[in-house]
């Protein structure tokens, strides 16, 4: 049986209306096909609602348009987050007309598990994330890392909050089958 990755994008922006405010960014989904750890051919661009098979790898890219933080997280279904973006807490904005890559590693891709990613973006910084970011912990990789129970639910209630609010917030919803 093939296990398939299934990507839906949630945005509260959407749902409270039917055009994505001025200062939303926008997203691409990368998808890279492999084989026995290899490369097969070029890393292409797929729609949200994209099945993906078992030795497919993701990277999300994301275009900024205005000046602002943005944050990043990947929450897995054991509760606990990988911080994407930023690589640390109190960092500079990143500038209008940047593109990141999540992960920012080339080399890295999101894994395939059970999982969401989070994603804010605001005109100044979010406190409650920045927090977030600090207490967090480098692992393999440098890939900071959220394990703490109290500190990953602390940050799962922030981010149910923000996906609430009026900020550019979106949700990456990533299912194994």
């Amino acid at each position: 049986m093939i296990k398939t990755l299934s990507v839906v994008i949630l945005s509260s922006v959407l749902l409270t209306s039917c055009a994505e405010p001025r200062d939303a960014f926008s997203i691409l989904i990368i998808r890279q096909k492999t084989s026995a750890g290899k490369n097969l051919g070029a890393q292409e661009t797929v729609p949200p609602g994209t099945s993906f098979r078992k030795n497919e790898l993701v990277a999300i890219q994301v275009q900024i348009p205005k000046t602002g933080f943005f944050y990043a997280f990947q929450a897995d279904d054991q509760g606990t987050f990988d911080v994407l973006y930023p690589p640390a807490s109190g960092g500079p904005a990143v500038q209008a007309g940047k593109t990141l890559r999540l992960p920012v590693e080339d080399e890295l891709w999101l894994g395939f598990i059970s999982s969401n990613v989070t994603l804010a973006w605001s005109p100044q910084r979010i406190e409650s994330l920045e927090l977030a970011v600090d207490r967090s912990e480098v692992e393999k990789d440098s890939i900071r890392a959220i394990r703490d129970p109290e500190d990953a639910r602390k940050l799962d209630e922030d981010l149910t909050r923000l996906l609430k609010s009026n900020l550019s917030i979106k949700r990456i919803e990533l299912n194994v089958d």
